[in-house]
């Protein structure tokens, strides 16, 4: 058995190269064999020729355009050797438990055909797009309207986000989040993959639901939290809601006669094009990163972390006494008040994201 990692990336070299380091780390105590696949949509970035060096292990491919998310995914999968294929963001770092707990879930939980994690992004919030519902026109409305944020429990308002489902108990749910989801390969085979005519979002949406129709399960497994910095492969700008809302009109489209009946696919797909608009216009430009702490507090990797002082700048570094495990422990319960940032092992660069409304930080780095 095998178990094949995929990441698209698209300008976030040193994102990826902490997210692989995570995943170096991970796969060492992996009890099967774990491959690693990336996949360079923005070809000519200076991404490969930084991180091939640093990752021999990886198989890094390189098209000659920006595929899209899907078809990029599809064309490694599809070359790919494992029997388990786990789709994973490059702003994203895992923990060293996540392929054992995976696998052993898996094994005494024959029809799941998929798993989700529970994420928390880079201020430690945790991000309710872990386990979600099927964005039917109801769902939609609640999510638009704001009835699910005022009700973010109730489960006639709270479908899109299944709210009224524990957060920390495992559950079966319509849709899984594309920045951390496993899927097994006989299962790719049997759905087909992503539906290549998403070019970027909503392939998650609707990957999950052909699993579901095939009779398979998707799962939310909370005991494994995973970390995602969110948004860095494609921060607001004016291409980020073009392609955005372009794909939620496909989406609609493409369901509804099942799923939007009568007026709600003309209504949804007005209230879309209306806020694409309404985003483009206010939204011109990608606002800018954030610029670098003063002297952040690194954490040693054998320093015991009992000694935190609240208030200032943290910038862990993972090592023997130091897993990505704890550190993500430590980032949900200090990332609020404490802006969080990582350097890891034998790694070239820096990077956090304190503040989920702007733009990550990531920048070259040395001890």
């Amino acid at each position: 058995m095998r178990v094949t990692v995929i990441l698209i990336s698209y300008k976030v070299k040193f994102f990826l190269e902490q997210c692989l380091a995570s995943v170096r780390r991970a796969a060492d105590e992996s009890p099967v064999p774990v491959d690693i696949v990336v996949v360079d949509n923005a070809p000519g970035d200076g991404s490969l020729p930084y991180l091939k060096p640093l990752f021999p292990e990886v198989t890094f491919i390189e098209p000659l355009e920006n595929l899209g998310f899907g078809r990029a995914n599809n064309l490694a999968w599809k070359k790919a050797r494992g029997e388990h294929i786990v789709f994973l963001n490059p702003d994203t770092l895992i923990p060293e438990t996540f392929f054992a707990e995976s696998l052993a879930f898996l094994e005494k939980t024959p029809t799941a055909g998929a798993l989700g994690y529970r994420m928390i992004d880079g201020s430690g919030r945790f991000l309710p797009e872990s386990k979600r519902g099927f964005p039917t026109a109801w769902a939609s409305f609640c999510k638009m309207a704001g009835l699910s944020s005022i009700f973010p429990k109730n489960r006639l308002f709270s479908g899109y986000y299944q709210g009224f489902l524990p957060e920390n108990e495992p559950n079966s749910v319509p849709v899984l989040s594309g920045a951390a989801l496993w899927v097994r390969r006989d299962v790719l085979e049997k759905t087909g993959g992503f539906d290549e005519r998403y070019f970027l979002y909503a392939e998650d949406i609707d990957l999950s639901h052909q699993i579901g129709l095939a009779g398979y399960q998707n799962w939310y497994l909370p005991s494994v939290t995973l970390l995602h910095f969110k948004g860095e492969s494609s921060r607001k700008s004016p291409e980020h809601y073009r392609n955005f809302y372009g794909t939620m009109s496909v989406f609609v489209k493409k369901y509804r006669k099942t799923h939007f009946p009568g007026g709600w696919a003309p209504f949804l797909l007005f209230s879309i094009k209306l806020q694409g608009l309404f985003a483009s216009f206010f939204n011109k430009t990608a606002p800018e990163p954030p610029k670098m702490p003063e002297n952040p507090f690194k954490i040693d990797k054998n320093q015991p972390v009992s000694g935190l002082e609240i208030g200032r700048s943290i910038c862990f570094v993972p090592g023997p006494g130091l897993s990505y495990t704890r550190i993500i422990e430590i980032w949900e319960k200090l990332g609020s008040t404490n802006p969080c940032y990582l350097h890891g092992a034998n790694t070239k660069s820096i990077v956090g994201s304190p503040n989920p409304a702007r733009p990550g930080y990531s920048a070259p780095f040395s001890d």
